[in-house]
């Protein structure tokens, strides 16, 4: 985890030499302009497929890249429920006509569940499994539909961070030293969607 955490601000704080770096070009639709994006995911993970959607709002920051924020949810196979989220992103736009996008997200999750389960001895487990952290990569190549309109497609990478923490109680009721873990998993798939 810890690994991951240093890889993305390496990403963050390359991304920023490089926004300060670069000349100026001539912008492509709607590169110069604020906008707002719809996007579906669908993928496998850890706990198996996946699938979700984003809505992000953008403005500007000089005519490569865009600062933006939003909503993340998203529904996985193992666990199943909605894992909804608040993010954050940096965007960086390359190429002769800025068609392709590279973006990094920071999203805190608000995902919480619960359950219970006997064990031996007529124990009993209490488990609350929360996600904290999701960091999402992505590479796509934006197609201009229209003036107003462009479809966008490419491929992404997504790890989330979960914490579990456990209650215990022995046969006669009484609660024994909690447990407490963290845990990660990751996943990748498609990308799509339209920018208005």
């Amino acid at each position: 985890m810890k690994t991951y955490k240093f890889l993305l601000s390496i990403f963050f704080i390359s991304l920023s030499f490089t926004a300060i770096a670069q000349p100026r070009v001539k912008p492509d639709n709607k590169i110069d302009k604020k906008e707002l994006e719809v996007s579906f995911i669908a993928g496998l993970s850890d706990r198996g497929a996946l699938a979700g959607s984003q809505v992000i709002y953008r403005f500007p920051i000089g005519c490569q890249f865009k600062l933006g924020g939003g909503f993340h949810f998203s529904i996985d196979e193992e666990k199943g429920g909605s894992h909804p989220a608040l993010l954050l992103e940096l965007s960086k736009f390359v190429g002769n006509k800025q068609k392709w996008k590279f973006s990094g997200q920071v999203a805190r999750g608000f995902y919480e569940r619960s359950y219970r389960y006997g064990g031996v001895n007529g124990a009993s487990y209490f488990t609350k499994e929360s996600k904290e952290i999701i960091y999402h990569l992505n590479a796509v190549y934006r197609m201009n539909i229209s003036k107003k309109i462009s479809f966008f497609a490419g491929p992404y990478y997504l790890l989330q961070s979960y914490k579990l923490s456990t209650e215990v109680k022995d046969a006669l009721g009484q609660t024994l030293n909690p447990l407490s873990s963290r845990r990660s998993d990751g996943g990748g798939g498609l990308r799509f969607g339209l920018v208005f």
